[in-house]
């Protein structure tokens, strides 16, 4: 949970996140994960996350826990839960809420 003195910043994940977009995607989390912050990743106009980029978001938590920081996932829908779930990486993670 957030405390009053914490930064809160929200990522607006892409549409589609495949392999592509990975070094992009790292760019941002080193760019936006503030030491002591809590991020959340908006992943509610995210239709489509390919296998081999998923880690990305593996990723971003190992940047978070490096600067101190919580990183929630929001807006996840169920097919993109179950390929997050299938790959190990949405255990990982507190979910903030679920899109249809």
């Amino acid at each position: 949970m957030l405390d009053a003195t914490q930064e809160l910043t929200i990522i607006r994940m892409p549409a589609h996140i495949d392999a592509a977009g990975v070094k992009q995607l790292a760019d941002q989390f080193h760019q936006k994960i503030q030491p002591h912050s809590g991020v959340i990743l908006d992943l509610s106009q995210t239709h489509v996350v390919e296998l081999d980029a998923a880690h990305i978001l593996i990723q971003g938590l190992a940047i978070a826990k490096q600067r101190s920081a919580k990183l929630s996932l929001m807006g996840v829908h169920s097919n993109i839960a179950a390929i997050l779930s299938a790959t190990g990486v949405l255990q990982h993670f507190r979910k903030l809420g679920s899109a249809h």
